[in-house]
């Protein structure tokens, strides 16, 4: 889902078919990685807030764990397409780093204080990624984005075909993706 299905899915602007997928691959990864060691250092600040004394757990890695940092990474993808095509790979890295700290504070205020059940993830995966994707774009050049007179914003048959086809695989695995983080029967 998070390399095949968004990576497609990215490939929407005629200008960036091919960097979209290469942008996504490298910013899936990192996220990942950033997101295990921010949902740990949340969740322990949570431990804190709850209990008043600090007690060091080690990070463990476990099928879970590497589920939510997928959550993470879909986050940032969902951002990350309101400003493709807007701002240069260093800039999305920028923009991955920041997406992911709030992302796990948004998680962590969610589920440890809040005591949220959001298993589909609409809340703290697609309406964060969401908002944070179109506040985002207001930082980069949104005037030149909305004139567009190299007219760079629109597709072509070819990106609108493997965009369809990142579409239809994020269709067919989403009850998985949803599914996934769910556990006994309710």
């Amino acid at each position: 889902m998070i390399f095949v299905g968004f990576g497609f899915l990215m490939c929407f602007l005629k200008s960036h078919n091919w960097g979209s997928i290469g942008y996504n691959y490298l910013l899936a990864c990192w996220a990942i990685q950033i997101t295990i060691l921010w949902n740990w250092f949340m969740n322990q600040v949570c431990i804190y807030y709850d209990t008043g004394s600090y007690t060091f757990q080690k990070l463990s890695l476990t099928t879970e764990v590497i589920l939510q940092a997928e959550f993470g990474a879909a986050s940032v993808l969902i951002s990350m397409g309101a400003i493709v095509g807007k701002c240069s790979l260093f800039q999305l890295f920028g923009m991955c780093n920041v997406n992911i700290f709030f992302y796990a504070v948004n998680q962590a205020i969610c589920y440890q204080i809040f005591k949220v059940s959001d298993i589909g993830g609409s809340m703290t995966i697609h309406a964060f990624g969401a908002y944070f994707g179109v506040v985002t774009s207001w930082f980069y050049q949104p005037k030149e984005a909305i004139e567009d007179k190299q007219a760079l914003g629109g597709g072509n048959y070819l990106s609108d075909l493997v965009s369809m086809t990142g579409t239809l695989f994020l269709f067919v695995y989403w009850p998985s993706f949803n599914g996934g983080p769910g556990s006994g029967s309710q």
